[in-house]
């Protein structure tokens, strides 16, 4: 018996280590000669007690981020996960991998998924209590997704079913009446909007640079009473920009009284009661629904060294990677980064407001992703060495104000190249930094960046006065622009002020920027040069199709010059109206010059030693290629021989 028990546990110790092997065995499976290790998600597959192994997933990322090292990989299977993730560093050689299993389609949102209780409020619209979530969402500026889109705020006038399609949505045009503390409707609106919020593009002729909104106070039939005045003087026109007129387009959102159409919901405050109009037949639970999160940050990375972060799509909030270095984003979509309406006008600082979708540091590489929609900036870059090559970003500042598709900040040595970028309210990209708010003292923030090779379509979108490329205030230290393909286009040409859109465009207090070898089509105007200028170079550019060809603009508070300054050797084709206009205050007074080129040169200013150093620019002809034919002179963005160069991702939407 005693033989018997030994042996029996002899047996027991082998068939213990005998799993024990085999457990060794699998762990070694997963890992690399280097010592680096594969771990494995799964949101259907995976368990809280999961090991991280092929057989064994985590269910969630962040038990998988808990175990990494320098040179391991996480591999990620289909599913939605509901997660705020933090990304530790990795190192040379050593870096740190977040990314989809091959073909699957992994989606990361830091919203929250709700699945209350429906029931009908009236006819086609539901309502919820959701009071069990209010601690977790946003509810300043509430937004509620449907299968991964955002649907509609309740909101006067109709815009469809879908927050993606606001850059095709045509606005009310306020009437007769309309001032800083009152905005007049163009037919009767509901009443009971008292605390609902109107957002307005004010301005001028040919102003309206972004949004304003306001509070509503009360309403008598089409008259709005707003419960702040919109308004701001400006110091650098000596005018009123920022001040609602009649013809400015502006919408009404936030009031359950406005709830009429499929797509639109809205959360009461005070009672927690979500209503949702669903823009399909049945009962909105027959979608996954989530609410925009308190916290809009899917993934952090700041400070990181040597991560990449590939194959994933996020929505309803950004990838926060300031500060970095050798970090990598790439084949990822990043949906609806940012939600937010202004409060009043914000002025100039308004470029500070949005963080939630940045990269920023050194040595970085954002290459073949997808950016929007969102109602701040598609992206922010910022820093040494970055590259942004092959991605599309559309959509952008949904809200109408002062960002971007692109916003670039301090930066040297950045290249920007072979995008796509189409739909953004103002401007595509932006490079400008708010130190030049006298012409003396700007300073430098940029140092030979490249903007190559990319397709701009539609901008100016929302706003007015915007470029496919915008400089303001700034010294592009060799700052290169060139071989982009331009189309102004005319999306949301609504108004009676003038819709001012510009195809490049160097706006005032800019210096050391080339912009050469691009070609724009349609516009306003083709080429802008505001002044005061210093060191900026257009040269052969080919611009087909603008109302005019060349502007330039001095303001009133600055002597006009432009004596640094060239334009040379562009090409004009079937420009509608004049070549050149020129606005500007020279020694005390307000000059002009409307008119053509004389023997190629830019009579302009006025006062020959601010005078802008030109020659060689001319009307003429071109072929489908771009070419100057006839007896055009061989100048513009294209040669007498050439082709037209490549532009634009190599991919579309849809295709991945």
């Amino acid at each position: 018996m005693k033989f018997f028990t030994k042996l029996s546990g002899i047996a027991v110790l082998i068939l213990v280590f005998g799993f024990s092997f085999t457990a060794c065995e699998k762990q070694i499976r997963e890992k690399d000669k280097d010592g680096s290790r594969n771990y494995y998600v799964s949101a259907n597959r995976g368990t809280d007690n999961g090991n991280g192994t092929q057989e064994q997933p985590f269910q969630k990322i962040k038990n998988a981020l808990d175990h990494v090292k320098p040179g391991d990989t996480i591999l990620i299977d289909s599913g939605t996960y509901y997660e705020r993730l933090t990304i530790p560093g990795g190192e040379e050689e050593k870096p740190i991998t977040l990314t989809a299993m091959q073909g699957a389609d992994v989606v990361i949102t830091p919203t929250v998924l709700i699945t209350p209780e429906w029931k009908i409020y009236k006819d086609n619209i539901y309502v919820a209590n959701i009071s069990v979530y209010v601690n977790d969402i946003d509810r300043t500026y509430p937004q509620l997704f449907a299968d991964r889109d955002s649907m509609v705020e309740a909101r006067y006038p109709n815009m469809g079913t879908s927050m993606s399609m606001i850059h095709d949505y045509k606005r009310d045009i306020a009437g007769r009446g309309t001032n800083k503390n009152t905005v007049t409707a163009s037919k009767n609106i509901p009443s009971a909007i008292t605390g609902a919020r109107v957002v307005i593009c004010p301005g001028q002729n040919g102003c309206s640079w972004e949004t304003a909104s306001s509070l509503v106070q009360s309403v008598n039939g089409r008259t709005i009473n707003l419960a702040s005045e919109i308004t701001n003087p400006d110091p650098f026109t000596g005018g009123d920009p920022y001040t609602p007129n009649p013809g400015n387009p502006f919408y009404i959102t936030g009031a359950l009284s406005l709830l009429d159409a499929p797509g639109e919901y809205y959360l009461d405050p005070e009672t927690n009661l979500l209503y949702f109009y669903p823009p399909w037949n049945g009962r909105p639970d027959m979608r996954t629904l989530t609410l925009r999160g308190k916290i809009d940050i899917a993934i952090h990375a700041e400070n990181t060294s040597f991560v990449n972060i590939k194959n994933i799509t996020v929505y309803g909030g950004g990838i926060f990677m300031k500060n970095t270095r050798n970090n990598t984003l790439e084949n990822c979509r990043i949906h609806y980064a940012e939600h937010f309406y202004h409060n009043g006008i914000n002025g100039f600082l308004a470029w500070a407001r949005t963080n939630k979708m940045i990269v920023s540091g050194s040595n970085n590489r954002i290459e073949s992703c997808e950016f929007g929609p969102t109602a701040g900036n598609g992206i922010v870059l910022e820093g040494e060495n970055n590259i942004f090559t092959n991605n599309i970003v559309h959509d952008t500042s949904y809200i109408g104000f002062s960002y971007y598709g692109i916003n670039v900040r301090q930066s040297k040595g950045l290249e920007i190249s072979h995008n796509t970028i189409i739909n953004s309210a103002h401007s595509h990209i932006r490079f400008t930094e708010m130190g030049a708010l006298k012409a003396e003292n700007y300073h430098v923030d940029y140092e030979r960046c490249i903007i190559r090779n990319n397709y701009f379509e539609n901008h100016s979108t929302l706003n007015s006065d915007g470029g496919a490329f915008y400089a303001w205030g700034s010294d592009g230290g060799g700052t290169e622009i060139y071989n982009n393909f331009v189309v102004c286009g005319n999306k949301n040409n609504n108004g009676t002020f003038e819709k001012l859109r510009y195809g490049l465009y160097t706006d005032n207090y800019t210096a050391n920027y080339s912009v050469h070898h691009n070609i724009v089509v349609g516009g306003t105007k083709g080429l802008t040069m505001n002044l005061w200028s210093k060191g900026v170079r257009f040269y052969n550019n080919t611009v087909s199709g603008a109302d005019n060809g060349i502007s330039m603009y001095g303001y009133p508070i600055d002597n006009a010059d432009a004596s640094t300054s060239s334009f040379t050797d562009n090409l004009f084709v079937e420009i509608k109206n004049r070549d050149i206009g020129y606005y500007g205050h020279e020694n005390g007074r307000q000059v002009k010059y409307e008119g053509n080129f004389v023997n190629g040169t830019i009579p302009a200013p006025i006062r020959q030693e601010g005078r802008v150093q030109s020659s060689g620019n001319a009307r003429g002809t071109v072929d489908d290629q771009y070419r100057p034919t006839g007896k055009t002179p061989d100048i513009g963005a294209i040669p007498r021989n050439g082709t037209v160069f490549p532009y634009g991702a190599n991919w579309k939407l849809g295709d991945k």
